[in-house]
């Protein structure tokens, strides 16, 4: 499944918080994105997903040659698009099993969301509540597992490297490369180069500054990119944002 963004301008609060993003992942492929903070990288994600507080003004967001500019989240999670998010709330009256049996039910299961549970460690966690007293590895590792039970063709990984320890990161990367051997279509997006070196694959790395993608490239360019800093790469490409 491909997924293309077409000059998106999206506005959240008021503020244009997106300027003009052009985006295509093809079937099977892995992009990476990256840039320092309030860059908007999480921002893409969110609206790719069709979180309603990010206002698309302009621009198509297509999944699979379909216009899926306004759909709803949930329509789109049943077409095969799901955003594995950065912060989970904590539920103390919902159980992971519970969810998990849920999510079961309605979607079914596959192949790649049996092996992820039992790398992920998820059957240590089905008896707590969702999400709570939980540290970030944990965390993040339930959250991955969760979002693969909705058997999703296109996945939007919001920092699944922050705030974990290092065999969490182990176990993320090796799930993630699960993905990458399904042909799934991925988005990373990443502070830090860690993760991405754990990867089997990278198909594009794109860097985003003040609302834009300014760059992209091979993997290569993230180990250049990081040695050098954010701002010092935003400031040698500024007239791409003027």
């Amino acid at each position: 499944m491909s997924l293309v963004v077409e000059d998106l301008h999206v506005e959240s609060g008021g503020r244009e918080i997106l300027r003009g993003i052009d985006l295509e992942v093809k079937k099977g492929e892995i992009h990476i994105v990256i840039g320092p903070n309030g860059a908007g990288k999480s921002s893409l994600l969110y609206t790719i997903a069709g979180i309603p507080r990010y206002i698309v003004k302009r621009g198509r967001i297509i999944l699979d040659n379909e216009d899926i500019t306004s759909l709803q989240p949930q329509e789109r999670v049943r077409k095969g698009l799901c955003l594995m998010h950065q912060f989970q709330p904590q539920i103390k009256t919902i159980k992971v099993a519970d969810l998990e049996n849920v999510l079961v039910s309605k979607f079914g299961t596959s192949e790649l969301a049996v092996k992820a549970r039992e790398i992920l460690e998820i059957e240590k966690l089905r008896n707590r509540y969702l999400f709570v007293n939980m540290s970030g590895g944990e965390r993040k590792r339930l959250e991955l597992y969760l979002t693969l039970l909705t058997r999703p063709r296109v996945i939007l990984l919001d920092e699944p490297d922050s705030g974990v320890d290092v065999d969490s990161l182990v176990k993320i990367s090796e799930v993630i490369n699960l993905i990458i051997d399904s042909s799934l279509s991925c988005i990373l997006v990443t502070h830090r180069g860690d993760i991405v070196n754990m990867l089997k694959r990278v198909d594009r790395v794109h860097v985003m500054c003040n609302g834009k993608i300014v760059e992209s490239d091979g993997k290569d360019m993230l180990e250049r990119v990081l040695r050098s800093g954010f701002r010092k790469v935003c400031e040698k490409l500024k007239e791409k944002l003027e």
